[in-house]
């Protein structure tokens, strides 16, 4: 009750997911739940999704336009988000529970970096804008797919990220398919997770 209290359900349940094997003992603290709350949480899937958002709403007055070339850039988001599937449930069908939410952890911090790689505020200033759309549809399409994923383990934050994105189909058959979103508006974004101060945040649990 306390843990849930300090830092909610959904970044406790993925902690003891993510952490503790299944079937094993596992080490639970204060300590290593900020740690993983920043790191992944809110500095990786956080920050993915109000970084996204916030470029559309910039760049495209917050409409996401399904555009699809071939991927100029280095590695395809596409190609990591389909190859997913069989990872995932693989990992699952093992009750290789945390290893299976670390595959989604490796492609959101894919598709951060892939902001960096493409960066959207160049193509935005040189007016590429067939490249831009690409970008910023090759990133929402990610998180929707990611969402769905994260349904399953902390379903909380996956109902934020489809009421963000405005994501009507949250099935498991849609994860198989990149190209499920349409062209739409983008909702209101709300922060996910907050980063804490650690500190501070240490303080304020012991009082």
């Amino acid at each position: 009750d306390k843990l849930v209290q300090h830092f909610g359900v959904d970044a406790l349940r993925y902690y003891v997911l993510h952490e503790i094997p299944y079937g094993q003992d596992g080490n639970i603290t204060y300590e290593l739940m900020i740690e993983r709350n920043n790191s992944d949480l809110a500095n990786t899937l956080g920050n993915l999704v109000n970084r996204t958002i916030g470029m559309v709403k910039k760049y495209q007055n917050g409409l996401v336009k399904k555009v699809q070339i071939e991927e100029p850039f280095e590695y395809s988001l596409k190609e990591k988000s389909l190859e997913l599937y069989d990872k995932v449930t693989n990992l699952m069908d093992n009750l290789r529970v945390g290893d299976a939410l670390e595959e989604l952890m490796n492609v959101a911090r894919a598709a951060n970096k892939y902001i960096d790689l493409s960066e959207p505020w160049n193509l935005f200033k040189n007016k590429n804008e067939e490249t831009l759309s690409h970008v910023l549809y090759s990133l929402v399409e990610t998180i929707r797919i990611l969402a769905v994923y994260l349904k399953a383990f902390i379903p909380k934050t996956a109902e934020k990220i489809f009421n963000q994105l405005n994501i009507s189909d949250q099935t498991l058959e849609s994860v198989k398919i990149f190209g499920v979103y349409q062209e739409q508006e983008l909702g209101i974004a709300e922060v996910l997770f907050e980063r804490y101060d650690f500190e501070k945040k240490i303080k304020e649990i012991i009082g």
